[in-house]
């Protein structure tokens, strides 16, 4: 339940060919990694907005608390996220951010961030491709009360495998490191609701539940009990799919930068929650 500390060779400079920033916003960053048990935070709400964490391994939630202390998740975050991006030009955190997984991360400096914004147009202009994902994140989030609870739950599991990368194995494996009651909350769905939902998919043999994990056995049929099976959605997962063959690792495996182009792109016809 405690921070682990530093990883050996703490401080070092990331190459343009490594894949430890996200999508590489600061190859010139020094920075620090960091090891994170599962139930470890890597903040919380008041302390002092001092680093950005880019997670390298595991995954992490965010969440605020309500005045009657009520937890209300507003983001899950997997490798290649950075956590803690509501925290530029402020002071402190807002929120707090726990690992829900073994969680490795690389910790950068916010004032090192506000010095490369201020210098790099190319630093610039990812930090607002960042911030526009974050913003079109928030907005998927507003439209919860319009989607039945199926179309919450498979859009989120459509999200998860986007963002996880695709295979183009014929059964897409998406980890699901949080509990039914944590994807509940961010959802705004009962638990006892999620876990209906996952059955009733299961029983349509559209997914396969499995520890920690749901195996996608019918893409289409997600697509469809999300209802976002709009030409252009199908043709962004037709084109994540045809990467798989060549490619095993899909998205995962391509650099930072390219994967969050195309998930950009991908984003505009589905409601991912993620």
């Amino acid at each position: 339940m405690f921070d682990a500390g530093p990883l050996k060779g703490e401080t070092r400079r990331c190459s343009e060919a490594e894949q430890c920033l996200g999508w590489q916003i600061a190859p010139s960053v020094r920075h620090i990694a960091r090891r994170f048990s599962r139930g470890a935070y890597l903040y919380h709400s008041g302390d002092a907005a001092e680093f950005l964490y880019v997670i390298r391994k595991g995954a992490v939630k965010s969440y605020l608390v309500s005045v009657d202390g009520h937890e209300q998740i507003v983001g899950f975050h997997g490798v290649g996220d950075v956590v803690g991006f509501d925290c530029i030009g402020s002071r402190e955190f807002d929120g707090n951010a726990v690992a829900i997984a073994d969680t490795e991360v690389d910790r950068l400096p916010v004032d090192a961030i506000h010095r490369h914004i201020a210098e790099s147009d190319f630093f610039r202009q990812e930090v607002l491709v960042g911030m526009r994902r974050e913003i079109q994140r928030l907005h998927h989030l507003l439209q919860l009360e319009r989607c039945t609870a199926q179309q919450r739950v498979s859009s989120f599991l459509l999200g998860q495998l986007l963002k996880q990368g695709m295979s183009g194995d014929a059964i897409a494996r998406v980890e699901l490191p949080m509990t039914r009651a944590e994807m509940g909350s961010f959802l705004d769905l009962a638990t006892e609701t999620v876990s209906r939902v996952f059955t009733h998919l299961q029983d349509r043999g559209v997914i396969r539940v499995v520890a920690g994990a749901a195996e996608v056995t019918a893409l289409s049929a997600l697509i469809q009990a999300a209802q976002t099976g709009t030409a252009e959605t199908k043709a962004a997962f037709k084109r994540a799919l045809a990467r798989g063959p060549a490619n095993r690792a899909g998205l995962a495996s391509r650099p930072p930068s390219e994967r969050a182009a195309e998930l950009l792109t991908t984003m505009r016809y589905v409601p991912a929650y993620s």
